[in-house]
């Protein structure tokens, strides 16, 4: 599936967000059939049901561009569920390797409210299961399934909200990840990198250092979600060749962040806007956006940033 997402029509941060979610759900589905998330078969969620779900889901996302989603405990429902190798516990075993570590309860229906595909799809776009920071609503969006319980509405809503002002939107919380790797080829590290970040990484880096024995070597640091920690610190110790990591949790102070969209003669550029405490300091061109419109107008990139920040009507910077 993430070939087709890959190929196809979406924006890149459509593709990311699909292709981190369907990632997440081939490696649950992978290690419940006992093979790898290359072979699996998504059999049991539906390839093209699972896929019309993600990639929906991620359009919308990208469409509204939230700084931040949260969401309250999970309900997974009970009892069992009949799947293509018969009978199987709520929440199914999948469902259950892809929440591991989040917060979870049964409820008080007899169903299964979670499946694989929206766990996937919670593991792949949720900032935190804390608390809603302050907020006041703009809208609400709700979505019916096809089950119908006798007195339960089997609806799903997802509100769209504005942060109070003085209460950041961003996370403050982070785990770092950091070990030492001396034995792997640099197109293994890319692809580590590639992985992690799929998987919903918030950043990787490699520092160049000096090993034991005077080898050289490179320094991961991996940040992320803390409820993502567990499930990224595996990735590394499958497929790095370290033999151990760790890892912390830290405090981070970060730039309260829109997107604003500005028309030029070549074509439309998004540029990122960093607030802090309400005052713009940063204004940054998305690069793939000056990258496409320098291909379509030969112009240098350097050109096509100075151009966008020169002509726009972008707040002024405090």
């Amino acid at each position: 599936m993430t070939s087709i997402v890959v190929a196809s029509g979406l924006t890149a941060r459509a593709k990311s967000i699909a292709t981190r979610a369907i990632s997440v759900l081939a490696v649950a589905e992978a290690t419940v059939h006992g093979t790898t998330p290359d072979q699996v078969h998504f059999h049991e969620v539906g390839a093209i049901d699972a896929l019309v779900d993600i990639c929906g889901t991620a359009v919308a996302v990208d469409f509204l561009g939230p700084d931040a989603v949260y969401c309250r405990r999970i309900t997974t429902g009970f009892g069992t569920v009949r799947c293509a190798h018969g009978p199987m516990p709520v929440p199914a075993p999948a469902t259950t390797l892809i929440l591991a570590g989040l917060p979870t309860r049964d409820g008080d229906l007899e169903a299964e409210l979670t499946t694989p595909t929206g766990a996937a799809l919670l593991r792949a776009l949720t900032t935190s299961f804390d608390p809603v920071p302050g907020h006041a609503v703009v809208a609400a969006g709700f979505g019916a399934g096809n089950s119908d319980w006798p007195g339960r509405a089997n609806v799903l809503r997802a509100v769209l909200a504005e942060r109070v002002d003085g209460i950041p939107a961003s996370p403050d919380e982070v785990a770092e990840v950091v070990c030492e790797i001396d034995d792997m080829r640099s197109e293994g590290l890319a692809f580590l990198s590639e992985r992690l970040f799929e998987a919903g990484a918030l950043d990787v880096n490699f520092t160049a250092v000096t090993m034991k024995k005077g080898r050289p070597g490179h320094r991961l640091t991996l940040l992320s979600t803390p409820v993502d920690r567990e499930r990224l610190s595996d990735l590394v110790l499958r497929h790095s060749t370290t033999f151990g990591l760790r890892w912390r949790t830290m405090r981070r102070e970060v730039l309260d962040r829109d997107v604003v969209t500005v028309a030029t003669p070549d074509g439309p550029c998004r540029v990122k806007v960093g607030r802090l405490r309400g005052r713009v300091v940063r204004l940054r061109p998305e690069f793939e956006d000056v990258a496409a419109l320098s291909r379509r107008s030969g112009k240098p990139i350097d050109v096509i940033e100075s151009e966008v920040l020169r002509d726009a009507s972008l707040p002024s910077l405090g």
